[in-house]
């Protein structure tokens, strides 16, 4: 929960995510609440058929909402390197995404995002949207570091 200064000067709470939700609704956005605190938006993609995107609203940095994909692939032991020089290709070449391999060496993206408490669902929407492209466009990379021709 966020306090806002409302007109009249008295404090209202305003939950972030409550906010999204309503903008995807009138938007016709389709997403999956998985608790008090996230969302799921899954995507269908030209090279990557299922992008799945998880919707964070982080208790402990009100204004923070993170978005993370943790399923786009898996890397064996021996193509850790192939992983970790794409990881920087792709940080390097686009912007607001993060790519990286997790200790389970599964390679992800996340995107961290301060919003203002009046103005989430728009700016929300548009980077899941926006990642889920990128998330996309760097699939065909990804799949040539783990299985090399």
């Amino acid at each position: 929960m966020i306090g806002i200064k409302s007109k009249k000067g008295g404090l209202l709470m305003k939950d972030l995510k409550t906010e999204f939700l309503d903008y995807m609704d009138l938007n016709g956005v389709r997403y999956r609440e998985l608790n008090d605190h996230a969302v799921l938006i899954s995507y269908h993609g030209e090279k990557l058929n299922t992008i799945s995107i998880h919707v964070i609203f982080e208790q402990d940095h009100p204004g923070i909402v993170k978005l993370a994909c943790w399923e786009i692939a898996h890397f064996p032991e021996d193509r850790l390197e192939a992983g970790f020089a794409l990881c920087n290709r792709l940080n390097s070449r686009f912007r607001w995404v993060k790519f990286y391999l997790d200790e389970d060496r599964d390679f992800r993206a996340e995107l961290d995002l301060l919003v203002n408490p009046s103005h989430v669902g728009e700016p929300c929407t548009m980077l899941v949207a926006q990642m889920a492209q990128i998330i996309d466009e760097a699939y065909p990379e990804i799949t040539r570091a783990l299985w090399p021709s």
